[in-house]
């Protein structure tokens, strides 16, 4: 269980570390389809973080 939340971490900063480097060295206009990249992966994490923390609570309850 603590392996599949590090690697979601991981993945979660591997997805954010290429764009936001990007972000830096792009112009003005391409920034809002860089902040479009940098808030996908946010989206799936929170999306693959829900069953973890489910799981989480019921292992807490028992």
């Amino acid at each position: 269980m603590q392996s599949l939340v590090n690697l979601s971490l991981l993945l979660f900063f591997l997805c954010h570390l290429i764009p936001l480097l990007s972000f830096f060295q792009k112009d003005k206009p391409n920034s809002v389809f860089l902040f479009g990249i940098f808030l996908f992966p946010l989206v799936v994490w929170i999306q693959l973080a829900k069953p973890v923390r489910i799981l989480l609570l019921i292992k807490i309850l028992n």
